[in-house]
């Protein structure tokens, strides 16, 4: 799809600005999480998860309609550390699911390995479209140049198919694994009347995890596929790209900020550390592994 150079350029901005946001805002999540004295299953997979989306949203600031050279290094990076940051996404569920009933030092070097797993498999997802086809910019960052290519073109359905079913597999896990922690954790708190109201804050935010995935990703996936048939207006798709550019902030928001113990870590990066620990115990820690609420409330 051929773009003008200032649809180009609003384009960029869109991605560029957010992307920067994002970019702060994952790296706040990674120093966060990495500061914490004690680090279970679910705070390791919070730290890849902060490294994928700051590499995303560094990839994203190239200004790669002006420099078609660095088109493919974009593509490729922003391909695979997207598809792994969406597996990572199901990870952290499956991690805090299983916390449920899983050992904490099993379920770490179960989660380890997974990742690992998941690594070898999005890595196809980038070199595949960078062998069969090449990149362009797209609007927002470059993608697989779809010039002359139909739906009858295979990299073309491999690549779209690679595209989607990593992120909205992952998005759909998401959603049953968290939905499936809400009920049995509704129910455990009905035995402990002393924490129900804790537990229900809680629940509420563990609700907004799965929600906030779809509302980041559903726009541009609708946007892209929308585009492959009729050129959608520019208004809309500045909408669609600002939105999942802010997917790094919104899980630094999400697993940072909605969390006690990562926000007092990211204060204390602002703040002098001596303000910051009066009247602290940090033998409270709600990632203590002895914590019951460490392992499903991340």
């Amino acid at each position: 799809m051929k773009y003008t150079k200032e649809e180009e350029e609003a384009f960029y901005i869109a991605a560029a600005v957010p992307s920067i946001f994002s970019a702060i805002g994952s790296f706040l999540l990674f120093l966060g999480c990495l500061k914490l004295s004690v680090k279970n299953s679910t705070t390791v997979l919070v730290i890849y998860l902060g490294i994928c989306n700051l590499a995303v949203s560094l990839a994203s600031i190239i200004p790669t309609y002006k420099y078609p050279i660095l088109c493919s290094y974009q593509g490729i990076i922003h391909i695979f550390f997207q598809n792994l940051g969406c597996t990572t996404h199901a990870l952290i569920a499956y991690s805090l699911y299983k916390s449920l009933s899983t050992a904490e030092n099993i379920l770490s070097l179960r989660t380890r390995k997974l990742f690992i797993f998941f690594c070898i498999i999005a890595l196809p997802s980038a070199i595949y479209p960078a062998i069969a086809s090449e990149f362009s910019y797209q609007g927002g960052w470059c993608t697989v140049h779809s010039k002359n290519a139909t739906f009858k073109d295979p990299y073309f359905w491999v690549y779209y198919y690679m595209r989607f079913a990593f992120v909205w597999a992952s998005n759909f896990y998401v959603i049953g694994c968290y939905f499936i922690i809400v009920k049995k954790y509704r129910k455990l708190t009905k035995s402990i009347l002393d924490f129900v109201e804790e537990k229900r804050t809680i629940v509420t935010r563990m609700l907004i995890f799965p929600i906030a995935l779809v509302l980041c990703y559903f726009p541009i996936n609708f946007q892209r596929f929308y585009s492959q048939f009729k050129k959608p207006s520019d208004e809309f798709t500045i909408v669609c790209i600002v939105v999942v550019s802010l997917v790094g902030a919104v899980n630094c928001i999400v697993y940072g900020v909605s969390n006690p113990n990562v926000r007092r870590k990211i204060i204390q990066i602002f703040v002098l550390k001596k303000k910051v620990r009066k009247g602290i115990n940090d033998s409270k820690n709600l990632f203590d592994e002895s914590s019951r609420e460490l392992d499903i409330t991340f």
